[in-house]
């Protein structure tokens, strides 16, 4: 849930702050924070359509579950036509991305044969762990193309520390909350 928010806010700022007539007053908290609920709630709603969609042709069209190509490239596809849909909306293909994933976890992977199961299961662990490859390895080279940048140490560290300090009572928080609910600790030491 931390990088979904964080992608919404990211979006919402972004596109608060590309129009060129930019006015802070009073009313820019309550226009980010509609603009964040409705980014959010949009993008959750395209992701939901496009997983029961793809769940609905699966199980009702068996054409497309004759062979198990046909249903990873099925799911690949609907999954790839709910992140473009979302971004020519304007709402946050990663967040409909990720909501279609989840339904179609849910609801089209007990539309699939068994073959396709198996490989669809292999198919996407495979591209997973590829991108995740090729994601990491990019990060890495590109961060020697900001060395001329410059940086602020200050920043940095307040942002550090404010990171930390957040962290910090969020968990304490948490745990204060639990233990006014009756929770209890389950985790015993042994000597």
């Amino acid at each position: 849930m931390n990088d979904a928010v964080s992608i919404i806010l990211f979006n919402t700022v972004m596109k608060y702050t590309s129009s060129k007539n930019v006015v802070i007053n009073w009313k820019t908290p309550v226009d980010i924070i509609s603009n964040f609920f409705s980014l959010g709630f949009n993008s959750l709603f395209i992701g939901i359509i496009f997983g029961l969609l793809s769940s609905y042709i699966l199980k009702t069209f068996r054409v497309f579950s004759k062979n198990p190509v046909s249903e990873s490239m099925m799911i690949f596809c609907m999954g790839y036509l709910s992140y473009v849909t979302s971004e020519i909306a304007g709402y946050s293909g990663i967040i409909t991305l990720l909501t279609s994933g989840v339904v179609m976890a849910h609801y089209t992977w007990y539309n699939l044969s068994p073959q396709g199961k198996q490989s669809s299961f292999i198919v996407f662990q495979f591209l997973g762990y590829a991108i995740e490859a090729f994601v990491f390895s990019y990060l890495g080279l590109t961060f020697f193309s900001y060395v001329e940048e410059v940086w602020s140490p200050h920043l940095f560290f307040l942002e550090l520390g404010i990171i930390v300090v957040g962290r910090g009572l969020g968990t304490v928080g948490l745990m204060a909350v639990m233990s006014c609910l009756g929770a209890r600790r389950s985790v015993t030491l042994k000597e």
